[in-house]
């Protein structure tokens, strides 16, 4: 009888341990899959961020080019518009008495049209 309690209790000590073993087991395996989570999510978060960053560069790229070209086209809208204002300005428009019409002349160079 005594060796029959004895390895009863044997049994359950062996049944106790396996217990606390798993437990432990299941503590280091929830560990380990909380930290493969928080891996991928910051992995996730950070391909977002490179994303995201990507994206602002190319707009911020694409509105210098805007105001770039926006800025160069004045320029040659003022540039243009000198030029016009300075060739108008050659060229003088008179009123012929004997035809009874408009001629132009040229004040650079002399010349007169009809």
């Amino acid at each position: 009888r005594r060796k029959a309690y004895l390895s009863i209790e044997q049994m359950k000590k062996d049944r106790d341990h396996l217990e606390a073993l798993k437990s432990e087991k299941a503590v280091v395996l929830g560990h380990w899959w909380r930290f493969c989570l928080a891996r991928h999510q910051a992995q996730l978060r950070r391909r977002e961020f490179w994303e995201n960053h990507r994206r602002f560069c190319e707009l911020e790229v694409w509105a210098a080019s805007v105001i770039s070209a926006a800025w160069r086209g004045k320029l040659g809208r003022d540039k243009a518009k000198e030029t016009n204002n300075l060739k108008k300005g050659w060229w003088k428009q008179l009123w012929s008495k004997d035809d009874n019409r408009p001629f132009f002349y040229n004040r650079v160079t002399g010349e007169t049209r009809w």
